[in-house]
């Protein structure tokens, strides 16, 4: 079986997390999009059809998330940070 292409435009993926069927990632917007150059934590609830910038677009480039119980994980590239993103958002991320 053939590899499906799902999301379009592509956008240059660095961190990809999966969580209760939910996609994470972040990284730098394609060459067609009008976006800041760091992505921050983006979500995909359709399998990567879309995506939604879910907290810090435009602040922070993650290269490492992981899933972990009710949060995602981000570790950023610029300074080493490590962020806590909720599942639920709507709650700020925070910076441990």
């Amino acid at each position: 079986e053939q590899a499906t292409l799902l999301s379009d435009p592509a956008f240059d993926v660095m961190g990809f997390a999966v969580a209760n069927g939910v996609l994470f990632a972040s990284g730098h917007p394609g060459p067609d999009q009008d976006m800041p150059a760091d992505l921050g934590f983006q979500k995909s609830s359709d399998g990567g059809r879309s995506w939604q910038a879910v907290s810090l677009e435009g602040q922070v480039d993650f290269h490492r998330l992981r899933a972990v119980g009710s949060v995602v994980l981000g570790l950023s590239a610029h300074d080493g940070r490590l962020y806590r993103e909720p599942l639920l958002t709507g709650r700020a991320p925070t910076i441990r």
